[in-house]
């Protein structure tokens, strides 16, 4: 503690660490830590899926398909594309992110 100042922390992560970081922030308010302040996350290129198309995957629903089956395979017993460690609109808690700020 003589080191280090937990009174303005972030998180930050690429790709799928990015998701990792953003799912960290969305519990942060689960657990209330004495002196700990989650200043802001940085998501670099997150991980974020859903089973509504955007723009882009339109064009590309190849690639979208493949990464779908990598979800699949890394979560085996999510049973839809649309998970709350993926898609962050349907995050039941995103009102209660844990932090002030957040850089996409």
């Amino acid at each position: 503690m003589d080191y280090a100042g937990f009174d303005r922390v972030s998180f930050d992560g690429a790709s799928a660490s990015g998701n990792l970081a953003h799912n960290m922030a969305s519990r942060v308010w689960l657990e209330i830590l004495d002196g700990f302040n989650l200043d802001a996350i940085f998501l670099n290129c997150p991980y974020f899926l859903g089973k509504d198309l955007i723009s882009i995957e339109l064009t590309k629903l190849q690639a979208k398909a493949y990464v779908e089956g990598i979800w699949h395979y890394v979560h085996p017993k999510s049973t839809r594309v649309d998970d709350p460690l993926l898609n962050p609109l349907i995050e039941p808690n995103l009102l209660k992110l844990g932090c002030k700020r957040v850089l996409m």
